[in-house]
């Protein structure tokens, strides 16, 4: 099934239940904040560069990453969020804390777990999931371009390569 076929507008998550690709979501607005180069891909997802293959730092921008992510999910009115990050991942588990933490200080009704294999979680899920990640996109029944969203709204200085026609 074609991507733009599943994809939906920011305005179906309210009162809808959300998960959330954490490291995926998370990495991709640090690299924007940091100035990392940012792909704009054929299928209008914006990925990052970085790789986080079985370890994971918080850098400076973490927390404004998170709470850039809150606030437009905020204004989206989900009925909840679920983030799920890699339990394989070192220092998941500190970032879930983190995570918490910000959630808390904004009263933001978050979940966090850190699972062992969050793709498979995302992909079997009947609900809407965010990602840029294909091989979960491939098999979602429905996913928001958050990513995309927030280079737009909120990071107009990205460094943003376009790869579209």
């Amino acid at each position: 099934m074609s991507r733009e076929l599943i994809r939906l507008p920011i305005e179906s998550v309210r009162g809808q239940d959300l998960l959330i690709d954490g490291f995926n979501i998370i990495v991709t607005t640090e690299a924007a904040l940091s100035g990392g180069v940012l792909i704009r891909c054929r299928d209008g997802c914006v990925r990052d560069m970085s790789s986080v293959h079985g370890s994971y730092r918080s850098v400076a921008e973490t927390e404004e990453a998170i709470r850039l992510i809150g606030e437009i999910l905020f204004g989206a009115e989900p009925s909840s969020v679920l983030w799920l990050l890699d339990r394989p991942v070192s220092n998941s588990g500190r970032l879930a804390q983190r995570i918490r933490e910000i959630a808390a200080e904004h009263d933001w009704p978050w979940r966090i777990e850190v699972v062992m294999n969050p793709d498979k979680v995302l992909r079997s899920s009947d609900q809407i999931v965010v990602t840029s990640d294909s091989n979960i996109l491939d098999g979602v029944k429905g996913w928001i371009n958050l990513g995309e969203m927030l280079v737009t709204q909120g990071l107009a200085e990205a460094w943003i390569v376009d790869l579209r026609d």
